[in-house]
C-alpha cells in the first residue's frame, strides 16, 4: 500500500453507519426547511409553492447547491442562523473510514467536513492526530465557510499556507470529497502533489475496476485532474474505484464493523430533525427577512410568478433591503414578460436612493430590462454614461460591458464584441466582482459570437467553460446555455435527431424554469432543425409566437428568418417573401432596432438571392456571389462557405474537393457535407444564427 503524506476528505467519509450525516445536497434541503418551515408558520399560504422550490432545490439534474442557496438566504437571514442547521452532526458517532483513517500513522489531514468525527475517533483509538478543518467546526457556526462569496474569496490564512505546503509535491490521497469548492480545488493546481490518488468510492462486492474513473466526478474536479495530469504526467493522477481499506490498512477492530455499514443504507431526509437551538433562533428573525429570502430563493430556481407573493408581503426596514426587494420583484416581472412594471419598480426608488453606489445599481436594472420594455435607445445611453462614468463602480461597468457587446454583436462588430466580454471574463477577480453568472453570460454571449463567425470549436470551448460555472447560476441561465450548447453542436456537424432531442430538452428546461424568452429562442431553433418537413416546422414556430406575442425585435426578426426558408425550402415563395419584407422592415426601424441587425441582414440578402435562382432570374447567380463577399467582409466564414454552395449550384460549377477538406479541417463539417450530399435538413442551416 502507498504511504500518503496528506489526506483530504470530504462529506463521503460520514455517510455510512453509524454516522450517517447529510452530504451538501442534504443540508441545503435542511436549511431550506430551516427558513421555509418558518416562513410557511406565519404565512400559510405559501406551502405549496414551498413544497414546490424545496423539490427545485433537490434536483439532481438542476437543483441548488448548498453553498449558493446559503449565500442567496444569507443576504436576510443571517449565516450563522442559517449554520445552525450543521447542529445535526452534534451527536453523531465515527465509522470504519473515520477509524481507518487516524490509524494510518504520521498523515496530515486536512477535511471539508464540519464534523469532529475524526477527532471522535482519535480518541477512541488513543490517537494523536494532525488535523485541520478548513471549512469550519459545527459547534462554532462563526467558523464555517459555506457561500459561494466565502469560496470565491479564497481560503483564509493561515489554512490556504498549510493545505499548501501539505500539497506540495508530496504523495495526496484525496476520499469521500466531491471537489465542487472553489477555494479548495485551485489549491491542488496551483500548489501540485508529486502524486495524487483521487478516490472514487465503490462498496464491498461490486466489481474491481483499475482504471481512472473521472466520469464519476464532479465537472470542475474532472478538469482540474486532466490539467494536473498535463503538468505533473498522467501517471501521477489516478481516480480508482476502490474502498479506503484497499488504499490504507484497517484497525483489526474497524474490520469487524464494516458488513453492518455495507448492509444499512443511507438515511432519509427526514430522519434528521432540524436541531432545537437552530429553531429559536430562526423564530427570533425578523419576518420580512425571512419572507425576503424565500422570495429570492423562488427567484432562483424558476418560480417568478411565486415569488412576487413572498416579496411583496415582505416590509423590510434598512434602506439596503428595502432596494434590494424592489430589485427582485422587477426582476422576476422582468421574467414573467412585464418589462414596463419591472421598469417601474427599478425606477420608483431612485428618487430616495442617495449614494452613489445604489443609484449606479437601479441604473444598471433599468439599462437592462430598457430594451425589452421598447427603449432600446434608452438603454444605449445608460449604458454609455455607467461605463463612462462608474470606473470606481466596477461592477455596473462590467454589466454595462456586456450589454454594450449584445449590441455589438447585432451591429456586426464580432471582434469589437468578443472584447467587451473577454473583459468581463477576464477581468481580476471577475466572478466576486461581477458574479458568476455574469460569467455565464458573457461566455454565452462570447459562444454566440464565435458561431456567427463560423468558429464552431472555440464557440464550443467557450459553452464548455460557461457549464462549469453553471451549476452556480440560476436555472434560466442554465436554459440559455443548453439552447446555446445545442444549436453550435448542429452546426458542427451533429446528427439532425440528436440536434432534436437536445433542442426539446433545452426547450424543456426553459420552460420548468419560467423564461419564456429562454424558451422562446429554443423553440424557434428547433423549427428549424424540423423544417425539412415544412408543416413540421411552421407548426414549431406557431408554438414559439404564442410564447411571445409581442418579443424583443431581434427575436422576432429570427423567428421571421426561420420561416421565410422554411417556406422558400417548401416552394411558397410569396410567403417567403413577404416574411422578408417584414424582417427588413423591423431591423429598419431604428425606434426598435437602434444597432440594426447585420448577419440577419445579410441573411435576407442571401435568402432572397435563393428565392431568385427558384424564379429563374438571371440576376440570381451574382447576387449569391455578392452575398458570400457580404458574409467574408462581415468575417461571417462559416456562413460565406454555405453561400459559395448555393452559388456553386447557381452557377453550374463544383467546389474542389481541396476547399471542402479545408472546410472540414475548419470544423465546417455541415457545409462540406452539403456540398458534396445535398440534403433538405442541412440546406436549412443559415438561419441557425
Amino acid at each position: 500500500m502507498v504511504a500518503f503524506q496528506t489526506v483530504v476528505s470530504g462529506a463521503g467519509i460520514s455517510r455510512s453507519w453509524p454516522s450517517e450525516l447529510p452530504d451538501g445536497d442534504q443540508l441545503a434541503a435542511l436549511a431550506w426547511r430551516l427558513v421555509a418551515d418558518r416562513a410557511e408558520a406565519l404565512y400559510p399560504r405559501l406551502g405549496a409553492v414551498i413544497g414546490e422550490a424545496e423539490r427545485r432545490i433537490a434536483s439532481s439534474a438542476d437543483g441548488l447547491r448548498l453553498e449558493q442557496l446559503m449565500a442567496v438566504m444569507a443576504r436576510d437571514v443571517p449565516l450563522d442562523v442559517l449554520a445552525g442547521v450543521y447542529g445535526v452532526m452534534d451527536d453523531a458517532l465515527p465509522n470504519t473510514d473515520h477509524r481507518t483513517l487516524v490509524s494510518a500513522g504520521r498523515v496530515d489531514h486536512f477535511t471539508l467536513n464540519m464534523d469532529s468525527l475524526l477527532e471522535r475517533a482519535a480518541e477512541g483509538a488513543g490517537s494523536i492526530i494532525s488535523l485541520v478543518h478548513l471549512h469550519g467546526i459545527h459547534f462554532d457556526p462563526s467558523s464555517i465557510i459555506t457561500t459561494i462569496e466565502q469560496y470565491l474569496d479564497g481560503l483564509p490564512e493561515p489554512l490556504s499556507s498549510a493545505l499548501a505546503e501539505a500539497l506540495t509535491g508530496r504523495e495526496v490521497l484525496v476520499v469521500g470529497y466531491s471537489g465542487r469548492d472553489r477555494d479548495v480545488l485551485p489549491m491542488f493546481l496551483r500548489y501540485p502533489p508529486a502524486r495524487l490518488t483521487w478516490l472514487v468510492h465503490r462498496r464491498d462486492g461490486e466489481p474491481e475496476m483499475d482504471r481512472d474513473h473521472d466520469e464519476d466526478l464532479e465537472p470542475e474536479a474532472a478538469e482540474m485532474l486532466a490539467r494536473l495530469r498535463e503538468r505533473i504526467g498522467p501517471g501521477r493522477v489516478t481516480t480508482p474505484r476502490a474502498t479506503l481499506s484497499e488504499m490504507l490498512e484497517p484497525p483489526r477492530a474497524a474490520s469487524t464493523h464494516r458488513g453492518e455499514e455495507e448492509r444499512r443504507g443511507g438515511r432519509a431526509l427526514t430522519a434528521w430533525s432540524l436541531p432545537g437551538s437552530a429553531l429559536e433562533r430562526i423564530s427570533s428573525v425578523d419576518p420580512s427577512c425571512i419572507l425576503m429570502a424565500v422570495g429570492a430563493v423562488m427567484l432562483e430556481v424558476g418560480m417568478y410568478s411565486e415569488a412576487l407573493g413572498p416579496l411583496r408581503r415582505a416590509r423590510p426596514r434598512p434602506a439596503d433591503a428595502r432596494i434590494r426587494r424592489r430589485k427582485q420583484i422587477g426582476r422576476a416581472l422582468a421574467k414573467t414578460g412585464q418589462p414596463r412594471r419591472a421598469l417601474w419598480s427599478f425606477m420608483a426608488p431612485i428618487p430616495r436612493v442617495s449614494p452613489v453606489r445604489q443609484v449606479m445599481s437601479m441604473l444598471t436594472e433599468v439599462a437592462n430590462v430598457a430594451t425589452a420594455a421598447g427603449l432600446p435607445a434608452r438603454a444605449i445611453s445608460l449604458d454609455r454614461m455607467i461605463v463612462d462614468s462608474a470606473e470606481p463602480l466596477r461592477r455596473a461597468a462590467l454589466l454595462a460591458r456586456s450589454r454594450r457587446g449584445q449590441r455589438m454583436n447585432l451591429q456586426g462588430h464580432f471582434g469589437a464584441a468578443l472584447a467587451e466580454f473577454d473583459q468581463i471574463i477576464d477581468a481580476e477577480d471577475a466572478d466576486r466582482l461581477a458574479g458568476l453568472s455574469q460569467i455565464v453570460d458573457a461566455l454565452t454571449w462570447a459562444a454566440d459570437v464565435e458561431k456567427v463567425r463560423g468558429n464552431y470549436a472555440a464557440a464550443l470551448d467557450r459553452i464548455r467553460r460557461a457549464e462549469l460555472e453553471v451549476p452556480y447560476s440560476n436555472r434560466s441561465q442554465r436554459a440559455w446555455v443548453a439552447w446555446k450548447r445545442a444549436e453550435i453542436r448542429m452546426l458542427s456537424g451533429l446528427d439532425p435527431r440528436q440536434a432534436e432531442e437536445e433542442l426539446v430538452d433545452a426547450a424543456a428546461l426553459a420552460k420548468s424554469s419560467g423564461d419564456r424568452a429562454a424558451e422562446y429562442w429554443a423553440t424557434v431553433t428547433l423549427a428549424g432543425v424540423r423544417g425539412a418537413d415544412p408543416e413540421t416546422g411552421l407548426r414549431t414556430l406557431r408554438q414559439a409566437e404564442a410564447l411571445q406575442p409581442s418579443p424583443r425585435a431581434d427575436a422576432r426578426v429570427y423567428l421571421l428568418l426561420q420561416r421565410a426558408e422554411i417556406a422558400r425550402a417548401s416552394g411558397a415563395l410569396e410567403d417567403a417573401a413577404r416574411d422578408l419584407l417584414r424582417a427588413r422592415g423591423i431591423i429598419s426601424n431604428r425606434s426598435r432596432l437602434p444597432t440594426g441587425y447585420a448577419s440577419a441582414s445579410r441573411v435576407i440578402d442571401l435568402i432572397e438571392a435563393k428565392i431568385a435562382f427558384a424564379r429563374a432570374d438571371p440576376g440570381a447567380v451574382a447576387s449569391l456571389a455578392n452575398a458570400a463577399a457580404a458574409f467574408d467582409a462581415l468575417e461571417m466564414h462559416g456562413a460565406a462557405s454555405h453561400t459559395r454552395i448555393c452559388h456553386a449550384e447557381a452557377a453550374g460549377v463544383s467546389i474542389s474537393d481541396a476547399e471542402l477538406g479545408s472546410w472540414a479541417e475548419r470544423g465546417w463539417r455541415l457545409e462540406a457535407e452539403l456540398a458534396r450530399h445535398p440534403s433538405p435538413t442541412a440546406a436549412l442551416w443559415q438561419l441557425i444564427l
